[in-house]
């Protein structure tokens, strides 16, 4: 499983550019924290600081828990996901609560991994000193039974001269040793936090008995128990050989949660951006080139000069980016014109099926929306002078005069 985290500061650019590395590398999970936006996939807490991101096609598998600040969590191929986010504005007491909050829900799961900017420092993942906040971390991980994927000493926050190690993560020890990497990227994010890339292995066991499909999964927040119950029972149980009682059962279970919530399926293009271009990416290089030869040369005599070339390459991609989906807006709204079925009539459609919008029920409403659909024409009253009046008389007339004939 790929697993991409990141900070992304607010920032409109990294929200961009995160777009497009998410299918350069074919990512099945994101762990945000600090996003610029929400698109309708992710999962964020109450604080809408921490994301969770399922951006591949393994579903979630139950309902995703936001109601906390500070984390949210869902369960992705048996394994419980935490990303979190920690501000550094938290008192020690707020953030050994947060931690408190974290730990008492991740103890309830297994296996499961947690990930994040915990602005925390600590020697133990190569921090030049350990404060009370990584202090407090260390403690509370002790409770489970997990290890940290960090390695190395490059930082995940670099701004100007100054980098730490920030965005941590944790992974229960069973999953460590199916860890096949954890590495912080050499790519340009547009935001101060570089881009942590890591895979791990589900539990081998947990996929040996439960076959999960990876194109598949149901909607669990319209899910209707009443509709379950009533299409488990609508069928007699199938008193065969264990394999047909096996196949029977997932077939029933199948078409139970099919009648009692809609089906989600994950993203299976793996294409780029519908704004991304050969510019574009010469830019986002050109910026991360400059943004290294800057941050090496802090100390140079001409230090000054190579930040302003690294603002002038940045302001260039930012202006890039904009350009660019200005235009392929302007495109979209053309075609509306040319087509109305086309391209936009699909890009809103799949839009409103993402975003789950429900049928109005207002009445004023509707009768605004059928009103603005099927407009009422004026009533005609057309006028008719006596000569015509004559011929409608003598066509009805002749009318009369053909069925006496024809009927008996």
């Amino acid at each position: 499983m790929k697993i991409l985290q990141l900070n992304l500061n607010h920032c409109e650019a990294a929200h961009d550019l995160l777009m497009q590395t998410v299918r350069e590398l074919e990512l099945d999970l994101v762990l945000i924290a600090e996003p610029y936006k929400h698109l309708s996939p992710w999962e964020s807490d109450s604080t809408s600081k921490a994301v969770i991101w399922s951006c591949g096609k393994l579903p979630f598998q139950n309902a995703v828990d936001n109601n906390n600040a500070g984390f949210v969590a869902a369960s992705v191929e048996g394994i419980r996901f935490y990303s979190c986010y920690a501000p550094p504005s938290l008192s020690i007491g707020d953030f050994t609560d947060f931690l408190d909050r974290l730990i008492e829900d991740a103890k309830q799961y297994h296996p499961v991994a947690i990930a994040g900017d915990f602005n925390s420092w600590a020697v133990d993942w190569s921090s030049k000193h350990t404060n009370a906040r990584g202090k407090a971390l260390l403690e509370a991980f002790i409770t489970l039974d997990v290890v940290l994927l960090n390695s190395g000493d490059t930082p995940t926050y670099t701004k100007d001269d100054a980098s730490s190690i920030v965005d941590l993560t944790f992974v229960r020890s069973s999953l460590a040793k199916g860890n096949d990497k954890w590495e912080v990227l050499d790519i340009y994010t547009a935001s101060d936090h570089h881009t942590i890339f890591w895979e791990i292995s589900s539990n081998q066991n947990f996929r040996r008995h439960i076959k999960l499909s990876n194109n598949v999964g149901w909607k669990v927040k319209t899910f209707d128990p009443e509709l379950l119950l009533i299409a488990l029972d609508s069928d007699p149980i199938n008193f065969g050989c264990a394999e047909e009682q096996t196949e029977d059962l997932m077939r029933r279970v199948t078409h139970a949660c099919d009648a009692s919530m809609p089906r989600k399926r994950g993203m299976y293009s793996r294409s780029s951006v519908h704004w991304w271009n050969d510019h574009i990416s010469s830019l986002r290089k050109e910026c991360h080139r400059k943004r290294r030869i800057s941050q090496r040369g802090y100390q140079r005599p001409n230090s000054a000069e190579l930040v302003a070339e690294y603002k002038k390459a940045r302001h260039e991609l930012n202006k890039a980016i904009k350009e660019s989906k200005r235009r392929c807006w302007k495109e979209l709204i053309y075609e509306v014109d040319k087509d109305v079925w086309g391209r936009p009539y699909k890009v809103v459609m799949t839009h409103l099926k993402k975003q789950q919008m429900p049928s109005p029920t207002c009445p004023h409403l509707l009768q605004k929306i059928v009103t603005a659909l099927f407009p009422q024409q004026r009533n005609f009253d057309y006028q008719l002078a006596p000569s015509e009046l004559d011929d409608i008389q003598e066509i009805i007339k002749r009318r009369d005069w053909t069925k006496s004939l024809i009927l008996p």
